[in-house]
């Protein structure tokens, strides 16, 4: 009922420029004692306090991650709480009689807009902000699943509740064992059984459960970040390697990037990304009022919309070839557009040129500077271009 398309939420959500705040070395004494304020208030779930709070500690560290964790936690927290308010106060008027409402007035539209916006701006200005990624896959992109499971199967599901939240596994498997029988595609039986094996670290017997779920429901973020956690608690570093890669291609979930270096030290070779930082949204077609970017070399790709902006259909996506440009993509050929009128001679714009020579800055664009307002291009882009994915995360970011 609350969901919407990332277009329209990201589009309604961040036309206005993200200002640059200066990263101080350390917190001052004043700054430390509004954390830990923040927290008390979030303790005491004053949620709007605890992100006021908050906030100003953010106005001379806007780009310390530990930061933006906490908010985008406490945003969510807060969300989350509004939410059920609303909709047991919605049930309320429509078993009276009420059809009389407005679903865009609710505080927790409003509370999930500026959680969505919080998400959005971590993602772009923290390399590792592990918690607005999964926040922003699970707001947009995982699916509603079980939805044809019988109430038979879901009773049997629900008797291993208490035992799991009880650290009682053995039991648990037994419940999520007889729902399994009488739905063996029931998603959430299959994934809860796999983490009872999993927090029971009995790796090799979650890691069948896992792929299964995977197979269930292949968008689904968790059975696959924990497939590769079992690889690692099992060093078998090569599977957890080629199944972070599979998941990259699915979804470029930061915690993938941050396993992915653990992994390549233990196979003894180097894992670099080659993100960026961006104190601006990537380029959106249907946006009016989408900020200007004076500074070079953004200024340029900001302007690449306008030349290529009437080829793309809504999602971005190029529509036919064209004479200028090989790219199939808004955000790509943004890219390509700004390497072609920028000379500047920053790292990572060489790392751009290098792999643009070699015909790979489409997957540069996508994969290491992946952001959601674009996740409708990626999904066609990982559809057509799977190997060519693998082949640049090989020969490019891991040496």
């Amino acid at each position: 009922m609350f969901k919407m398309s990332v277009k329209k939420s990201v589009l309604s959500l961040f036309a206005v420029l993200l200002f640059s705040i200066p990263m101080l070395a350390q917190y001052t004494s004043a700054e430390l004692k509004s954390v830990e304020k923040a927290k008390a208030y979030y303790q005491k779930s004053k949620y709007d306090k605890a992100i006021a709070t908050l906030k100003k500690v953010q106005n001379t560290h806007f780009y310390d991650n530990d930061l933006w964790d906490l908010r985008v936690s406490y945003e969510y927290d807060r969300y989350q709480f509004q939410l059920i308010t609303d909709i047991t106060n919605l049930l309320k008027k429509i078993s009276k009689g009420s059809t009389n409402f407005d679903l865009s007035k609710l505080k927790s539209t409003e509370y999930r807009s500026e959680l969505i916006g919080s998400c959005s701006t971590a993602t772009l200005v923290c390399p590792k902000q592990e918690t607005a990624s999964w926040i922003l896959h699970e707001q947009f992109i995982e699916p509603s699943v079980d939805t044809a499971v019988s109430d038979e199967a879901k009773e049997e599901y629900n008797k291993g509740g208490d035992d799991y939240s009880n650290a009682n596994y053995t039991s648990a498997i037994r419940a999520y064992e007889k729902a399994l029988k009488i739905d063996s595609n029931y998603y959430y039986a299959t994934y809860k059984t796999a983490m009872c094996y999993y927090k029971d670290e009995k790796y090799e017997k979650a890691i069948p459960f896992f792929k299964k779920a995977i197979r269930i429901e292949s968008n689904m973020l968790d059975p696959r970040q924990n497939l590769v956690n079992c690889y690692m608690e099992n060093k078998n570093w090569q599977e957890a390697y080629n199944t972070c890669v599979e998941g990259i291609i699915v979804y470029p979930d930061i915690r993938y990037f941050t396993k992915m270096e653990v992994i390549c030290d233990k196979l003894g070779k180097t894992f670099n990304r080659h993100w960026m930082t961006r104190d601006y949204m990537p380029s959106m077609l249907s946006s009016t009022s989408q900020s200007t970017i004076t500074e070079e070399p953004w200024s340029y790709y900001r302007q690449a919309k306008d030349k290529i902006g009437e080829y793309c259909n809504d999602d971005g996506i190029i529509k036919k070839k064209l004479e200028f440009t090989d790219q199939k993509y808004l955000e790509s050929y943004s890219w390509e557009f700004m390497l072609k009128k920028s000379e500047t001679e920053d790292k990572e714009f060489g790392f751009a040129r290098k792999v643009k020579k070699d015909g790979f800055l489409d997957c540069f664009a996508m994969v290491s500077m992946y952001h959601i307002s674009f996740q409708d291009q990626y999904v066609d882009f990982s559809k057509h271009n799977a190997d060519r994915i693998r082949t640049y995360i090989n020969t490019y970011l891991v040496k």
